[in-house]
């Protein structure tokens, strides 16, 4: 079936098992997923069906794992027996996901500061200091963006560059 020519409902609501499918692949955000899941657990929850709702998790999981950079979400993920029963761990399980893509676009952007100021302060950055200020966590950041204001070069800032270690 191609899912491209199939007509959506515009009804939220879900009539099948493709449907569902469907929607979950083509999801607009965290509440539709767990809308859907929810549905989900509704329609599998006759005995008959458990071979369908086993496969039904694996494939939720899978779509979720798809989505995490995380080991620690992963894990999490994996350790739900049932996540059409656990809607409420994998609604905590897309919170900590959405926690650590806040921290991380938050981080990624005080480093892309630093190396603006830095640049702007010292001139062209080498490869290296870049690359340092990129992977550095968001505390190291801080420090360093205060160290701007009062350093008179690059490595009074964020140290030297030898062989791949810090000085």
């Amino acid at each position: 079936m191609d899912e491209h020519r199939l007509k959506h409902s515009r009804s939220k609501e879900i009539r099948n098992f493709a449907e569902a499918v469907f929607r979950l692949e083509a999801n607009r955000g965290k509440d539709e997923v767990f809308a859907v899941i929810r549905k989900l657990a509704e329609m599998l929850r006759s005995p008959e069906l458990a071979s369908l709702r086993r496969a039904f998790n694996v494939w939720i999981k899978g779509l979720l794992k798809r989505h995490a950079r995380d080991s620690k979400i992963v894990e999490t993920i994996d350790g739900i027996t049932d996540i059409l029963e656990g809607t409420d761990m994998a609604e905590a399980v897309y919170e900590y996901w959405d926690d650590i893509a806040k921290e991380k676009i938050v981080s990624e952007g005080k480093a892309e500061l630093l190396i603006q100021l830095l640049t702007h302060r010292f001139g062209q950055l080498p490869k290296w200091a870049e690359t340092r200020v990129n992977k550095a966590k968001s505390a190291q950041i801080e420090k360093w963006a205060t160290a701007v204001l009062d350093a008179s070069s690059l490595t009074e800032v964020i140290g030297t560059h030898h062989g791949g270690k810090k000085t």
